[in-house]
């Protein structure tokens, strides 16, 4: 009994007299501290080589968030200008973007652009509405969407040819790969560019993309590196002008791949056909 009552008194009371085991008595801060610091300390571990792949993935990936950050701002800039999200005009002076409304479509004439050449589908209420417009300005239409395949430039190259190019407004649905895959046709044909640049020119700037366009040239028998065309590369991507997007080589469906492949089969072509007329 005595001895009941005694433990349940030391609950309650400083154990200041008791024999209680010195493991039941929590240890204090500072010893906790003092036995750390006596423990053996473990070396600490080297960081282990990065993996190549890695770092091709992580430059990719930085380029795309640099390139998708800019464009945030420049959207809404874009935009209080009357003009399609990712517009943007060469040096040579074509207008490359989105599709646009009547009412970009009236700001593009205001503009001194002639000719619209559309490269994707757009629905009928809307295709309808713009046709209506530019009829009302005077302005000539292509309407030629089209997928995975270049088009033949006998849909659209007599007519492009008889606007200078700052009358010219060609558009997809968001002015990066198909309306890029013909602005590199025009400067390849049209201001002999080296088809080569005028495609670097038009790729989206990331690693994977450019490593990617460069192989399929060189499948194609155009020997050349990227780094030949360092200044090029990218110079009328939306992701270099204020936007977002460019012709991508490095996607995984291969629609991109298979029109850049038609794209060069196209110029090929047509240099056969020029020698043989000769």
């Amino acid at each position: 009994m005595f001895t009941k009552c005694f433990k349940t008194l030391c609950l309650i009371l400083p154990c200041f007299f008791c024999a209680c085991d010195e493991d039941d008595v929590a240890d204090t801060p500072v010893q906790v501290a003092q036995t750390r610091s006596m423990l053996p300390k473990a070396e600490p571990e080297r960081p282990k080589s990065p993996d190549p792949a890695t770092i091709e993935l992580t430059v990719s990936e930085l380029t795309r968030c640099a390139a998708v950050s800019a464009a945030v701002g420049a959207k809404r800039r874009l935009t209080m200008e009357g003009l399609p999200k990712n517009t943007r005009q060469t040096a040579e002076g074509y207008w490359i973007g989105s599709i646009p409304t009547p009412e970009h479509i009236e700001e593009f004439h205001a503009r001194n652009v002639r000719l619209v050449l559309t490269a994707s589908l757009v629905p009928a209420k809307k295709l309808q509405a713009l046709r209506q417009t530019m009829a009302s300005l005077g302005i000539t239409h292509i309407y030629m969407p089209f997928g995975s395949r270049f088009p033949s430039p006998s849909k659209f190259l007599p007519i492009v040819e008889r606007f200078a190019p700052d009358q010219i407004f060609i558009h997809c649905e968001h002015g990066g790969d198909r309306s890029g895959a013909i602005l590199a046709y025009l400067l390849n044909q049209r201001h002999g560019w080296q088809l080569a640049r005028s495609l670097y020119a038009v790729i989206v700037p990331s690693y994977g993309d450019i490593q990617a366009l460069t192989r399929i040239l060189n499948a194609h028998g155009i020997a050349c590196s990227a780094d030949e065309f360092e200044n090029d590369i990218g110079i009328y991507s939306a992701e270099s002008n204020g936007g977002y997007g460019g012709l991508k080589v490095y996607a995984k469906d291969g629609n991109y791949v298979k029109l850049v492949n038609t794209l060069i089969d196209t110029v090929h072509k047509q240099k056969r056909d020029k020698r043989r007329r000769q």
